[in-house]
């Protein structure tokens, strides 16, 4: 059967399928023991603070300011800032106030369902349909969830803790302080951006050198993720949890974002980027909260990986939806394998 009978669909399904193959890859891989836990650490340690960084700058400097700072990208970035703050907060009051859970624990259950793996699975994902001209807007994605969902929930749990306020803001300075100077995901958008405005060239060597580096995004970001989900060994129970919490995040938020992309009448390209960006998994930079102020760091951990393996069906769900919603956009710009060809 051709792809234009089969239409839009069969163009997003044949699109998608190479990307989960990698992740199924890295899961065989682990569960025959070829590699370890700790070389799927070290794999996405390497892609967090050097490949993909690398990627973002040379791209995002290149980007003409006029772009940067359009209409579109600001009604974008409205877009992300709606989702997160409705699904933080109803999050937050819903277990607070109706499932009764301390302002802590609320705090980190909102945290784990709005917090998403935008770098290290987002990206490649977006990256392997659409190719470079997707990592603008997940740059912005990336720093806005950072200061909309992490630095408030460091402020929160950083106030129930029980050392003395002085201190634990203190604590809470320098926990936010330090994930941010340490995560080269959010300051060097920042920084491609100021070389943007500034036209500051980048040399040849630099070039050259951010180039090689940048290759290794895609291929080890989403091998790294199945080969993490191989190693891991669910408890009795957590199931329940998990789906309970990953239900803001893989449903409804990425639903939030297909009526606000809607509503606000984002190009294709930018809906796409909302739509499927929101139906990431939480990230595992939870995890330093949840370990620095001792709050549920069991039940995050599992969240996170048990939260990823849900995603493998919702993600392509939603990346259908997408498809769907704009299958002309995917129709021309899909990185479409050969053999998905007419």
């Amino acid at each position: 059967m051709s792809t234009i009978l089969l239409g839009p669909f069969y163009i997003v399904f044949m699109t998608i399928v190479p990307v989960f193959a990698v992740i199924v890859t890295g899961f065989i891989a682990g569960k025959l023991k070829i590699f370890d836990q700790r070389f799927a650490d070290g794999l996405l340690t390497f892609v967090f603070y050097f490949a993909l960084p690398a990627l973002l700058f040379i791209k995002i400097s290149t980007v003409p300011p006029i772009l940067i700072f359009s209409k579109d990208m600001w009604l974008f970035s409205l877009v992300i800032v709606c989702i997160n703050i409705v699904a933080y907060w109803v999050t937050w009051g819903f277990n607070v106030w109706v499932l009764k859970k301390t302002i802590a624990i609320a705090t980190v259950n909102a945290m784990c369902a709005t917090v998403a793996n935008s770098a290290l699975l987002g990206v490649p994902i977006l990256l392997a349909l659409f190719g470079h001209s997707v990592l603008l807007p997940c740059a912005i994605v990336i720093i806005l969830v950072t200061f909309l969902s992490y630095i408030p929930s460091s402020i929160i749990l950083s106030c129930c803790h029980k050392k003395p306020r002085i201190t634990s803001i203190k604590s809470t300075l320098k926990v936010s302080g330090l994930f941010i100077a340490s995560a080269p995901m959010i300051w060097m958008p920042v920084l491609a951006i100021i070389c943007s405005v500034s036209g500051w060239h980048v040399s040849y060597q630099l070039t050259a050198y951010l180039t090689y580096l940048q290759y290794a995004v895609v291929p080890c970001a989403l091998f790294a993720a199945g080969l993490s989900i191989a190693f891991l060994s669910p408890e009795k129970g957590m199931w329940l949890y998990v789906i309970n919490i990953s239900f803001m995040k893989l449903i409804v938020m990425p639903l939030l974002a297909v009526l606000l992309a809607g509503y606000f009448h984002l190009p294709p390209k930018l809906g796409i980027i909302a739509i499927i960006l929101s139906s990431i998994p939480t990230a595992k930079s939870v995890l330093t909260l949840t370990n620095s102020y001792h709050v549920k760091e069991v039940h995050a951990a599992k969240l996170v990986a048990l939260s990823t393996i849900i995603a493998a069906v919702t993600v392509t769900f939603w990346v259908m939806v997408a498809g769907m919603i704009y299958p002309s956009y995917f129709a021309y710009y899909a990185m479409i394998p050969w053999y998905a060809s007419p």
